[in-house]
């Protein structure tokens, strides 16, 4: 009972010394830094909050709490006494003004310093009650609005000042991908927040403790779990563990893995995003950086390379300046082969230096993404086997809450107790340590009655992949081939897809008929059509079908979890034939028919689309022409067969020249769409004569014909014949010899292209008609 008092006696203690240095910290504001003053004084009352809570309803013994409390009032203490000699009262002369003046100048540091060690006394007694949580009830110590102002605290961690050195602004400015803090946040809005009680155990195991000490020992720890584990709501509950455990001389920098996100998918995004975040929390580390850039001709896509940006990185860290480095990286396995191969390389191969760690969350490596001698600076932490008991325990709670908000969702279908007992002791039994699959198993609950609900148990999916067994076995036939469609789509798309890019990529031809119908119709539509649902009505409808494949997050689509994706690009065979026919089994002909479609999309859609818009305004812009576009080539370059696909379009080339821009855009930097598209379709092999035959010089017919000088260069320079004749027997460079429109006002046009025309040493079978195009 001695303890207890103790505790409650030294918790309102130190809210009222506190409260009195708040107090001080206001009065002073307006004479300082007034945004820093304001973040210190929501520091102490934050931390009030929580000496009030544990004053009023302390109810344990714990001599550690205690301590620590005794120590922050020793700390606050100190402070108010600081801050009383710095103070200007009303009645002070000009001379003691002066003198506290300089005083508080020469005591900035220290009392800088005495906030540090108060946010360090904070963060010991956050952690002590984490590792106590069994001791410690959650709602009584740190209720949920204290730990959300936690979280505001350490999300200015990243909002410096941009730097006022344009060249270190240019380099902080290029090397940006992503905000890691909004990827954490767009994690928890999709998976919810962690359940209180949950996770806390990982920072308790030795392996953990070990690697987080400065202690010699290897830099690296790497925590393997199988799908559905929860590592990736474990490495957001590390991350902001780190973030309140390490003090201001330290930095913590993280990344989160994303299959689906190009920006989060490889390598190069991965030290992008790290290399920034250490810019922004150490601003004079970036001389580095700025440095490599002015060896590079200052031009910052010559060191958007991994190697290059991961030695910019090592010397950064290695920099006495950037004091502590702690590195954390989630669901590295989501990354391509190469790209976990070279992360694993260079973090493994890195010294073993107590300034630098790095943590890794991720499936077991395959074969091909281990690097050998790795184990030597890596522990591993295996969630599958060494802390089963640990996951086993999370799940129960996991369970235990989301049973209950089922249970308690709706007044008019309010769960008996017994029933949520039994659902709970169900769930609990079948789970099998994957919070994934629990939540999938509540969220069909929430739509089934009570009766409904004991029925279900009854005959519940074994697994993950059960899960998804069900959804497509379930789909109404007429929509199978659809559904198909698009998570071929979804799974093979170069990024995370729009519902407007979707719609017509899903079905072009009908697509197309219906908007040709539209042309050749009258104005005057029935009312009727109004009520007619859009195509993208319609695509949600298909999407609500396969709810436990695929997430609608604002207009994006993604799959709900990796696992998901991994289901359909599985190398078993399915027994099931109706399973089987979703499966993606060979993804180079997947591509090579994606991009057929595109191009299809594209020669369907271009003559509609007006190219004074240069194909680049808003009204196209996330549309399933954007994408065909822009993005068609993506399906080219991952299958071995896409050159096929191109060459299906006998006239593709001819098309494109129709409808591409030949000049520079005054309203744009660069070359409009059209020529790109055009570029593109002439880079997808060296061999441009084999794949395209006869279209590439009619090609070069129809550039000529139309006077468009740089298209007329591009495709002589990739092959066209200049000499080609027509049906007349003409060559392009007879017919503009032998226009009689010598002062036609595109004469200086003709004789540019005459000169694209001979600038490949052509063969002139009529030398006179070359010596007019010359008078032209």
């Amino acid at each position: 009972m001695a303890e207890v008092v103790g505790v409650v006696a030294a918790a309102l203690q130190f809210a009222a010394v506190t409260l009195k240095v708040i107090h001080l910290a206001r009065a002073l504001r307006f004479a300082a830094n007034s945004e820093a003053a304001n973040r210190k004084i929501t520091q102490l009352e934050t931390f009030v909050e929580v000496a009030e809570k544990i004053g009023a309803s302390w109810t344990q013994d714990d001599p550690l709490t205690e301590k620590i409390l005794k120590q922050c009032t020793s700390t606050v203490t100190e402070l108010a006494r600081r801050l009383e000699r710095v103070i200007v009262a009303e009645t002070d002369g000009s001379r003691k003004k002066t003198k506290k003046a300089l005083l508080a100048w020469a005591e900035k540091d220290d009392i800088e310093e005495l906030f540090q060690q108060l946010s360090r006394d904070q963060v010991a007694l956050l952690l002590h009650r984490s590792f106590s949580s069994d001791r410690w009830p959650v709602s009584l110590i740190f209720p949920s609005e204290l730990i959300e102002k936690f979280g505001q605290l350490l999300d200015t961690r990243l909002q410096q000042p941009d730097p006022q050195d344009p060249d270190e602004l240019r380099f902080l400015d290029g090397i940006f991908i992503t905000d890691p803090r909004d990827d954490r946040s767009a994690l928890v809005a999709r998976k919810g927040h962690r359940v209180e009680g949950t996770c806390t155990w990982v920072t308790e195991t030795d392996v953990y403790r070990s690697w987080l000490s400065t202690a010699p020992g290897p830099t690296g720890l790497m925590i393997q779990g199988s799908p559905g584990k929860g590592k990736t709501m474990m490495a957001i509950y590390l991350t902001e563990q780190l973030e309140l455990l390490l003090d201001s001389g330290s930095s913590v920098i993280y990344f989160f893995c994303d299959n689906r996100n190009p920006k989060q998918n490889n390598a190069l995004a991965v030290v992008r995003c790290l290399l920034w975040q250490l810019c922004r929390l150490r601003p004079a580390l970036l001389c580095h950086g700025t440095k490599e850039l002015r060896e590079r001709g200052d031009n910052i896509d010559n060191i958007l390379k991994f190697e290059t940006l991961w030695r910019i990185f090592e010397v950064m860290r290695q920099d006495e300046n950037a004091g502590a480095v702690t590195c954390i990286i989630d669901g590295l396995d989501e990354c391509d082969d190469d790209s976990i191969f070279a992360i694993l390389e260079k973090l493994a191969g890195s010294e073993r230096n107590p300034h630098f760690k790095f943590l890794i969350l991720c499936r077991p490596p395959t074969p091909r993404q281990q690097v050998p001698g790795a184990s030597t600076n890596i522990t591993k932490l295996l969630l599958d086997a060494d802390e089963d008991g640990n996951i086993q325990r999370d799940v129960v709670e996991f369970v235990r809450q989301r049973v209950r908000e089922v249970a308690n969702a709706s007044p008019e279908r309010q769960w008996s107790e017994k029933l949520r007992m039994h659902v709970e002791d169900t769930l609990q039994k079948k789970a099998g340590g994957t919070f994934l699959w629990v939540g999938f198993i509540t969220q069909d609950l929430r739509r089934r009655s009570s009766t409904e609900v004991r029925k279900y148990l009854k005959s519940l999916p074994a697994d993950l992949n059960e899960i998804y067994d069900r959804i497509l076995k379930e789909l109404p036939s007429e929509h199978r081939a659809k559904i198909r469609s698009l998570l071929r789509w979804i799974t093979l798309a170069e990024h995370p897809m729009q519902l407007s890019e979707l719609v017509s990529l899903i079905e072009i031809r009908e697509i197309s008929d219906s908007h040709a119908d539209s042309k050749n119709g009258s104005d005057t539509d029935s009312e009727a059509d109004s009520y007619v649902e859009t195509e993208e009505d319609i695509l949600k409808d298909l999407l609500a079908f396969i709810g436990h494949f695929i997430l609608v997050s604002g207009r994006t689509v993604y799959f709900v979890h990796q696992s998901a994706k991994d289901y359909l690009l599985r190398s078993t065979r399915a027994a099931d034939s109706d399973l089987e026919y979703f499966r993606i089994t060979d993804r180079e002909a997947e591509h090579e028919e994606l991009t057929r479609q595109c191009l299809d999309l594209l020669h369907c859609q271009l003559p509609h689309v007006k190219k004074e818009d240069g194909w680049g305004s808003e009204e196209y812009e996330y549309t399933s022409f954007h994408y065909a576009l822009h993005f068609w080539r993506h399906h080219v370059e991952h299958n071995k067969y896409g050159n096929i696909a191109v060459s299906h379009e006998k006239s593709i080339l001819s098309y494109a020249v129709l409808h591409a821009e030949d000049h520079y855009s005054a309203n744009s930097i660069g070359r409009k769409p059209g020529y790109r598209y055009l570029s593109a379709l002439l880079a997808v092999t060296e061999n441009l004569r084999a794949l395209y035959e006869s279209d590439l010089d009619k090609a070069l017919t129809q550039a000529v014909k139309r006077l468009k000088v740089d298209i007329t260069h591009l495709l002589v320079e990739k092959g066209a014949d200049p000499n080609v004749t027509d049906e007349k027997g003409d060559s392009a460079l007879h017919r503009l010899a032998n226009s009689r429109r010598i002062h036609h006002p595109l004469a200086t046009t003709r004789l540019e292209v005459a000169r694209c025309l001979l600038s490949r040493d052509c063969n002139r079978a009529n030398p006179d008609a070359a010596g007019e195009s010359n008078n032209t």
